[in-house]
């Protein structure tokens, strides 16, 4: 059933759900003040039919605001490592100057880890993990054009619990689906792309990233769309450990598909069993109406024809628009979407 949280007098939104290893519920998200900016919001609920705040977590079941409260930073996407501690990626906003005296809001790709135990430090902002002046516990980069700045919209871990953030960002030119990769530690991975960053290739049309997976081989796997408008292409991408297009995938690394019509949409991709790529999203085919669009495809990123038709399975919309938000694949390889 249905729990509603308070969190104090504050406003709170949340948008991605996880569950630990002690299958407590791990809700991420943004929480805001009338008095001050937003920040980032982690809650952990106990094991039990009514799904209640863990007041062991924090002492209140949440915690806020690792980037300070005089930041605002809000959450996107958050996951569990292999070590159980809570990882949540997002955007921070600082006010600086973009090569000028003025001072102006700009975005930082952002994550933020907390301790997940049993003992009185759960809730609080990881200790081991931090990067350069950052707070402990938090990790924050300027990705691309300091004036058109954009925060992290999805995460992926690795098998070494570095933590892999996709979002969009400006490359002077048009926007660009960029990679970021943090070690461990909060270190940005020298080993990977351009000190950590990858900027992915597009081509004459602006690139917006949705979702990010990793899979067995530690390949990392984005997907994204571009807004061609006629009609609006999905692209895969698989990026081999060290940042670099795998050339095994598709072609030359990146796959594109044409089936979201002129304003569709890609937020989400997961792997299954046999590494194939699951990819969901919008797609405007039913006009005026939205409707949800599943496409999977093989491990060499041609479609899977063993799925709907030719890799491709069209939600029509039923009453009204439908717009996916998640997506997470079953113990049986079948696709979940909401």
């Amino acid at each position: 059933r249905p729990y509603v949280y308070p969190i104090g007098s504050a406003n709170a939104t949340v948008l991605s759900i996880a569950q630990d290893f002690e299958h407590r519920l791990v809700t991420g998200g943004s929480i805001r003040t009338s008095s001050g900016p937003s920040g980032l919001l982690i809650t952990r609920h106990k094991i039990s039919p009514s799904g209640v705040l863990d007041p062991s977590f924090n002492d209140t079941g949440f915690a806020t605001n690792p980037f300070g409260t005089l930041n605002d930073s809000s959450a996107s996407a958050v996951a569990i490592d292999h070590h159980g501690r809570i990882v949540e990626a997002g955007t921070l906003q600082l006010f600086r100057s973009c090569g000028t005296s003025v001072s102006q809001p700009v975005n930082y790709f952002a994550v933020a880890r907390f301790v997940n135990d049993d003992g009185p430090d759960a809730g609080k902002p990881d200790p081991t993990f931090q990067f350069g002046s950052s707070p402990s516990g938090t990790a924050a980069t300027l990705v691309g054009d300091c004036e058109f700045s954009r925060g992290a919209v999805a995460l992926a871990i690795g098998s070494d619990d570095s933590i892999v953030a996709i979002g969009s960002a400006f490359d002077g030119t048009q926007d660009v689906t960029a990679v970021v990769r943090w070690t461990s530690t909060g270190a940005l991975d020298s080993g990977f792309g351009s000190g950590g960053i990858v900027m992915l290739p597009r081509g004459d049309f602006d690139v917006l990233a949705g979702g990010v997976a990793i899979d067995s081989a530690n390949r990392i796997v984005v997907a994204s769309w571009g807004l061609t408008r006629h009609p609006d292409s999905a692209l895969v991408y698989r990026l081999n450990t060290d940042g670099t297009l795998d050339s095994t995938f598709a072609s030359s690394g990146v796959a594109t598909f044409d089936f979201l019509g002129p304003s569709g949409r890609v937020c989400c991709v997961a792997l299954d069993t046999e590494n194939r790529i699951v990819i969901t999203g919008d797609s405007d085919t039913h006009y005026p109406l939205d409707g949800i669009f599943i496409a999977r495809l093989k491990s060499d990123g041609t479609a899977d024809q063993t799925f709907g038709t030719a890799g491709f399975v069209d939600l029509a919309p039923r009453i009204g628009e439908s717009n996916s938000a998640g997506l997470t694949i079953d113990s049986h390889d079948r696709p979940l979407v909401v």
